[in-house]
């Protein structure tokens, strides 16, 4: 019997080497057809064989895409692998329309009742990623989901992997602005990685550094900033001060010291943040256009605008050369510029660049974009500055539509929006149309801000001045009673003396007006 029991354990071992090595072998054999036909793909980017012809990446792929349905019907693995590359350089080149036929045609082969494999994982990564670039965000975190499943299923080797891809869900809902998810997945993440790496391993600090820009999105400033500070020194140790790793924390510390108003602290993040991007990358990287535009902003609220529009017009000069005038950078930074002529007083100039930036979102991403959301919730402004404020409604109310659309009422650009919309009808006397879109509003930034911040009653003051403009007299007692509350000093809170003192003459003003007692009650 032990005789039968080696023997079966040894041709047991025998079987399970000789898979290995023939899934060692077909994986070579797939990598040698991937780098076979990817040579020929970049051969017609050569100017001996194409006349002298420059050629552009969009181009290559697009060639490469007609040779490959051409040649690879037979060879379904290693077509269904090029398209996920494919469409992921698609993505890097800001073509999402260009990625999604080929990610959904490797999908429909991975799905086709195949075993998991890393493949699989790596084409619903694309999947994500595609989503997460056009602001589909429900669709993002679901594929990313997929992603993380899949690894799962494999072997303990891709237990990291699975995490990555379960960061990559927290960004997502993070991208939401569900803050308080994304804080639990990324500490899922930190855990898990925790049981699989050392303490101080570089890698770990991805997961931290996901965690900290949460916190900084939820106002817990000092927690955010221990959390940076950890990265940076795990960073440092690793890679030397002027790695580009050490520049992205830098980046992050920068944002968060803008976010508490320390703008001089702010301004030498970014500064040395800038410095080590043209160091590593040379002076007209995009990434080094990404340090520029973050400098730029800093500027814009220092009040400082030549310094912000010098830098802005060179990020714009960087992203044209290396990224072509059709990549949806382009828009974004175009808007940018605006805003700064904005401030500037330089209306005409900026409404010709937030309408060239319309133009090309709605190009690249549609007319039902968050993207085109912003650019029409900027034109907006401008608009309002302008004096025109029917065309400043137009453009918010789209804005504010295509945000509930996509992300819902309670997100915060929304919000802003949907304040945008109220104020506009104020100003052109319509406060019947105002009264309930700024009640929604206050209730919004109440839930977003807290109903004692400052934003929240600014709310209220602003619904009180419908109410009284349409004779609702009681309606905007009431609203300015709240308002007063929730100013007034109490217990643990210092209140807000200053708006306390204006509600209560608001206050005051409105009982002479209804004919009570200078208090406001009958």
């Amino acid at each position: 019997m032990a005789g039968l029991s080696l023997v079966a354990t040894v041709l047991w071992y025998s079987v399970q080497l000789t898979a290995e090595r023939d899934r060692a072998l077909a994986e070579a054999q797939k990598s040698a057809r991937i780098a076979a036909f990817l040579t020929s793909i970049f051969e017609v980017a050569d100017p001996y064989l194409t006349n002298g012809d420059t050629l552009t990446a969009g181009t290559i792929l697009k060639r490469g895409a007609e040779k490959m349905a051409l040649e690879l019907g037979d060879q379904p693995e290693t077509k269904a692998s090029l398209l996920s590359t494919m469409a992921a350089v698609y993505l890097n080149l800001g073509l999402p329309a260009q990625a999604q036929p080929l990610i959904d045609s490797a999908l429909v082969f991975y799905q086709s009742g195949r075993e998991p494999d890393t493949e699989m994982a790596r084409a619903w990564m694309v999947k994500g990623d595609l989503h997460l670039l056009t602001g589909e965000y429900p669709a993002s975190r679901e594929a990313y989901q997929r992603a993380q499943q899949t690894y799962v299923q494999l072997d303990e080797a891709y237990r990291l992997k699975a995490l990555e891809a379960l960061a990559c869900v927290g960004r997502t809902l993070a991208k939401e602005r569900r803050d308080e998810a994304a804080e639990a997945v990324f500490r899922e993440v930190i855990s898990g990685e925790s049981r699989l790496l050392p303490e101080d391993d570089p890698q770990r600090s991805e997961a931290l550094e996901n965690l900290g820009r949460v916190l900084r999105h939820s106002g817990r400033y000092g927690e955010a900033r221990r959390v940076f500070q950890q990265v940076y020194d795990i960073r440092k140790s690793h890679f030397g001060e002027q790695h580009i790793s050490v520049a992205n924390v830098l980046h992050e510390m920068g944002m968060l010291y803008q976010r508490r108003r320390s703008l001089d602290s702010a301004g030498v993040s970014f500064r040395a943040s800038l410095e080590i991007a043209e160091k590593v990358y040379g002076e007209d990287h995009p990434e080094v256009a990404t340090s520029l535009q973050v400098l730029a902003d800093l500027r814009k609220d220092q009040e400082r605008y030549q310094e912000a529009e010098a830098l802005i017009r060179r990020a714009l000069d960087i992203r044209l050369k290396r990224l072509g005038s059709q990549h949806p950078l382009i828009a974004t930074t175009r808007d940018f510029m605006a805003r700064i002529l904005r401030r500037q007083g330089r209306l005409e100039e900026a409404l010709n660049l937030h309408l060239e930036a319309l133009a090309l979102k709605k190009e690249v991403w549609g007319e039902r974009h968050t993207s085109t959301a912003n650019t029409l919730n900027n034109l907006g402004r401008v608009y309002s500055d302008l004096g025109d404020e029917a065309a400043a409604a137009r453009y918010y109310r789209q804005a504010w539509e295509i945000y509930v659309e996509n992300l819902g009422p309670q997100y915060p650009d929304a919000a802003t929006a949907l304040h945008n919309l109220a104020r506009a009808l104020m100003k052109q006397g319509r406060y019947a149309e105002a009264e309930p879109l700024m009640r929604q509003s206050a209730v919004y930034q109440a839930q977003l801000m807290g109903a004692g911040h400052r934003r929240a009653t600014n709310e209220l003051g602003y619904l009180a001045d419908c109410q009284i403009a349409l004779g609702n007299l009681a309606a905007a007692d009431s609203t300015l009673q709240l308002k007063l509350s929730l100013h007034q000093p109490g217990e643990g809170s210092e209140g807000d003396p200053e708006a306390y003192r204006e509600t209560r003459e608001r206050l005051q003003e409105l009982a002479r007006r209804r004919g009570l007692p200078a208090e406001g009650k009958p």
